[in-house]
């Protein structure tokens, strides 16, 4: 009974430090669940803001490819209206040129003979109809020529030297799109560009990018195919033009 009562406040004691001890670990363990809540908060903030930025990001990406559709469809625009200026314009011509050789067949057939034109018949107009065109295209291009004004003079040397400055002061070189539109406008020309400067040219038209490289190879390819068709241009110039097609084809 001695002992037993002796060994009594040993085993309290012992109780007490076995309840310290699980307290002692309990607090560890909300520590701990504290500190994984934490990192968890912490991490899912930081998802939140990423996935925010990507939404930003996404929605400029979306803003800029709408921009560029826009200006895509604006430029399309613009091409279709030049096509149906053109093709007016050709009507206009083949509406005038019509009763010329309407006359010239009554005068060869005579006076109150009109007879229903066959096939062959049709093409042979219609190749005649070009070749009165292509002979009124060059009285105007030559008339332009002749009547060249200093402004033209002025672009001529302008563009050019921008040529010039592209090829040898590259640092020096500036953009600049009214320079480039007369030399593609002009660079079948071999009076205006010379051979010297057409050289330098092809390099230049190496590095256009978008609707002027894609304007300028249809252009080209145009060029080419009208070649052989209708009447055979003898002058050297015709020839200049499509070996300068022929070659901006091979390099775009």
């Amino acid at each position: 009974m001695d002992k037993s009562k002796a060994d009594e406040p040993l085993k309290k004691k012992k109780v007490k430090s076995a309840q310290k001890e699980k307290t002692n670990k309990r607090k560890a363990e909300d520590e701990e669940d504290e500190t994984n809540r934490n990192i968890t908060e912490e991490k899912t903030e930081k998802k939140q803001k990423r996935r925010k930025k990507s939404k930003a990001e996404d929605l400029v990406t979306l803003q800029e490819d709408e921009t560029n559709t826009n200006n895509s469809e604006e430029k399309t625009e613009k091409q279709q209206k030049k096509r149906k200026k053109s093709k007016t314009k050709s009507s206009e011509i083949m509406k005038q040129q019509e009763p010329s050789v309407k006359e010239e067949q009554q005068e060869e057939n005579g006076p109150g003979e009109e007879e229903e034109l066959s096939p062959e018949e049709r093409r042979v107009l219609e190749r005649k109809l070009k070749k009165i065109r292509k002979k009124e295209e060059k009285k105007k291009l030559k008339e332009e020529s002749k009547s060249v004004t200093p402004e033209n003079n002025v672009a001529e040397k302008q563009a050019l030297e921008y040529l010039t400055c592209w090829s040898e002061r590259r640092e020096e070189w500036k953009f600049q799109k009214t320079r480039q539109t007369w030399l593609l406008q002009n660079m079948y020309d071999s009076v205006k560009v010379p051979d010297s400067h057409f050289d330098v040219l092809l390099s230049y038209l190496d590095g256009l990018r978008g609707s002027a490289r894609d304007t300028t190879l249809q252009k080209a390819e145009v060029i080419l195919r009208w070649d052989g068709q209708g009447e055979k241009e003898d002058t050297k110039d015709a020839e200049k033009k499509q070996q300068r097609a022929k070659q901006i084809v091979q390099l775009l």
